[in-house]
């Protein structure tokens, strides 16, 4: 409902309209800016918030009289939605009641593109962000102003938007988290890295802070304003992820009373700094807020408002980074963490620290509500409609970097899908410098993808999708970082294709299960971790490879031996290896004994059988029960296809091969194949391995041996003659 009354503004759909317009074209001015409102150690942890806080706290404080009055505190007993239905309507009658805003009679639309430099964020290369300008004039003449970057991505992002509020700092704070103003101010341009990422966002600055129309202090008008959006612009979207920063983030806890659209996420980050606290000397407010109001300070913590929006579905994070106030954090896990958790677990500590003692775990050392290289995290998680990313990049790109998939999220998260199609014209690398979750892989093209970098990638599963694929469609691609398996991982090659990988492979004690497809999965580097490793179409390596659990082969193990390489798998588990034992010989080379190709703590070669072109190989022997031994072949002149007896079929051998340089087994002539290969087969016909001279046995006179070289030559000439006609 509120869609189509909202449809019927004008400028509404200009606004919302996806096609580029041409407008002034703003070139942002990098690097963006390092500051930060910093909290140094030690006031950066929970323990300080707590000695600040905690003696406020005592028999008959403020805390005590207004905490009595919080609806996740004052009924404990009650369920998530029960608790929920309490808080909304004390809101309803102490807040709501309260608020009256106007009708939204017209939108102004304003064409810009902002220009980023090369390296402003993520971004090795300049890139430029439609952006339109938005001013919303209200039927009691305010107006609002708000900012819609990457209004032209927003069907490659499935109608979803980033609705980004705010906090109370300085002037013009959207500009300023956009890289318009003051090289990024205090946010360090955090929209615009955002923004170059393709991320489709809307910003807005409420009253007293920014181009909208200033008015006096008052939580209803900031309420208003929040509604005014909401339900003009936000209900048309599909999806709307709330990103509240600093001040902004109030806001946000508030939004959650009074929202009309789609709101699937909200990511709190900072400012959960106490309510009470405003209420209590000696604690001023640290500044003119527009949230300031005595009834709703006397009544309500944050967790009051955050309960709302989880009992509706409402995936919530909240997030604090090593610098961020230790009152916040206080606030975050004194309070809010134990008031939700009485009714749900159901909720995120993210940022880079997750247990308030302002140590960063990832060793960022992140600065303020402001840093939020979180986020995009955040939103690939939590978008379970967007779980599909193609590769848009023709050469050399960086995984990491959303800009180079479709839609622009990075794929990484435990229920998400990586496409490396059709987009390269050549050989390219995809470079990986961030630990990447998947839970699909799919190569598909004729030249070569090389994933490469110096981090890795984990194949996870979450309840939302099955266990993890690896797919190779077409043609060979290399895997060139180190591979985990958090879950088994079923690898499909389809015939004719290749995939290698090129660095270890951590089972995890999973299964690595490359059953599905006929082509080739080659194994150069090593597994580690136990688990096993199954293959039923051809499994092959490169030089010594060990593998760190049992291996089950029932297609085809492919040896290749040369003057430098032996192919081998040293297996620390169980080996059973059926189906065929196939034997590749470098040009040239010639084997002068056995071969070990496999060694197990057990091997079982039942139904195994050997391909060996070259004829230089008689069989294997298994017997021991822990290794696969190439067994040479006799040794007996004549013998050209290594049966161990000198027969017709070794005729046939140099039949096939007289006048070529090809290497014949037991010929103790070498050069090109002659007569006198003939003669050495004549010599010896009938013989058998170990049994010294001929048997006597009746030797078949074949065509004489000239008049075959001289056919042979014939033959040739009238090949080069047609190919010279053609």
């Amino acid at each position: 409902m509120a869609t189509s009354v909202a449809m019927a503004i004008t400028g509404l759909s200009d606004a919302l309209d996806p096609n580029i317009v041409t407008g002034s074209t703003i070139n942002i001015v990098g690097p963006p800016s390092t500051q930060r409102d910093s909290a140094p150690p030690p006031s950066n942890t929970v323990a300080f918030g707590a000695s600040q806080l905690d003696p406020y706290k005592g028999p008959g404080s403020v805390y005590e009289t207004i905490s009595a009055n919080y609806p996740t505190l004052a009924n404990p007993a009650a369920t998530l939605s029960q608790v929920a239905a309490i808080s909304q309507q004390q809101y309803d009658n102490l807040v709501n009641n309260r608020v009256s805003t106007p009708a939204v009679t017209s939108i102004t639309v304003e064409y810009l593109t902002l220009d980023y430099p090369a390296n402003y964020g993520n971004n090795q290369a300049s890139v430029s962000v439609p952006t339109k300008k938005l001013t919303f004039n209200g039927q009691d003449g305010r107006t609002l102003v708000a900012y819609y970057a990457n209004y032209d991505k927003i069907a490659a992002h499935n109608n979803s938007i980033l609705w980004q509020i705010n906090g109370h700092f300085g002037t013009n704070p959207t500009r300023q988290a956009l890289g318009i103003e003051n090289n990024g101010g205090l946010t360090g341009g955090a929209l615009g890295k955002l923004a170059i990422e393709g991320l489709p966002l809307i910003s807005y600055d409420d009253h007293n802070v920014g181009e909208s129309t200033a008015a006096p202090v008052s939580l209803p008008r900031t309420l208003e304003n929040l509604e005014m959006l909401d339900q003009t612009l936000l209900t048309s979207f599909g999806r709307v992820d709330v990103l509240g920063l600093s001040g902004g983030t109030e806001r946000a806890y508030h939004l959650m009373m009074l929202y009309n659209s789609n709101i699937e996420s909200v990511y709190y980050a900072g400012y959960a700094t106490p309510v009470w606290m405003r209420e209590t000397p000696p604690f001023p407010p640290l500044f003119p807020e527009d949230t300031e109001d005595n009834t709703f300070e006397q009544n309500f913590s944050h967790a009051d408002l955050a309960v709302v929006g989880l009992a509706n579905g409402i995936d919530t994070a909240f997030a604090h980074n090593t610098f961020d106030d230790g009152n916040s954090k206080y606030g975050y896990f004194s309070e809010i963490v134990p008031q939700l958790s009485q009714f749900t677990t159901d909720f995120h500590t993210r940022g880079d620290d997750t247990n308030g003692d302002g140590v960063s775990e990832t060793g960022q050392n992140l600065q303020h509500e402001y840093d939020l290289v979180d986020v995009t995290d955040w939103l690939n998680t939590v978008r379970q409609g967007s779980t599909v990313s193609q590769w848009n990049v023709n050469g050399l790109g960086n995984w990491n970097q959303p800009i180079n998939w479709s839609p622009t999220t990075v794929p990484n998260g435990a229920n998400r899908t990586a496409i490396l199609g059709s987009t390269i014209t050549s050989d390219s690398t995809v470079v990986v410098d961030s630990s990447v979750t998947l839970n699909r892989l799919q190569f598909d093209d004729g030249n070569k993808y090389a994933v490469a970098g110096t981090q890795d990638i984990t194949f996870a599963t979450d309840p939302s999708v099955p266990d993890p694929t690896l797919e190779v469609i077409s043609g060979g691609h290399e895997i060139q970082v180190r591979t985990n398996l958090s879950a088994d991982l079923s690898v499909t090659v389809d015939a004719s294709s290749t995939l290698d990988f090129n660095n270890q492979i951590d089972l995890n004690g999973m299964t690595l299960d490359t059953t599905g497809g006929a082509g080739t999965v080659n194994i150069n580097h090593s597994s580690v971790g136990g688990g096993s490793i199954t293959a039923a179409g051809v499994l092959g390596t490169a030089g010594s490879t060990s593998l760190g659990g049992s291996l089950s082969s029932s297609g085809t193990l492919a040896i290749d031996l040369g003057f430098t390489s032996t192919d081998r798998f040293d297996v620390t588990g169980a080996a059973t290896i059926s189906g065929m034992l196939d034997v590749t010989l470098e040009a040239g080379f010639t084997p002068s004994s056995d071969v070990t190709i496999l060694t197990a703590s057990s091997v079982d070669t039942t139904g195994l059988t050997l391909n060996d072109p070259s004829g230089f190989f008689s069989g294997f022997d298994s017997s021991s029960g822990t290794s696969i031994i190439l067994q040479l072949a006799s040794g007996l002149d004549g013998d050209f296809d290594g049966s161990g007896f000198v027969d017709a079929a070794d005729y046939t051998v140099w039949r096939d091969n007289l006048g070529t340089n090809n290497l014949l087994p037991n010929d103790n002539i070498g050069g090109s194949v002659t007569e006198a290969h003939y003669l050495q087969w004549k010599n010896n016909f009938g013989n058998t391995a170990g049994s010294g001279s001929s048997s006597g046995a009746a030797v078949p006179e074949p065509v004489s041996a000239c008049l075959l070289i001289v056919a042979w030559g014939g033959i040739s000439l009238v090949s080069r003659r047609r190919e010279g006609a053609m």
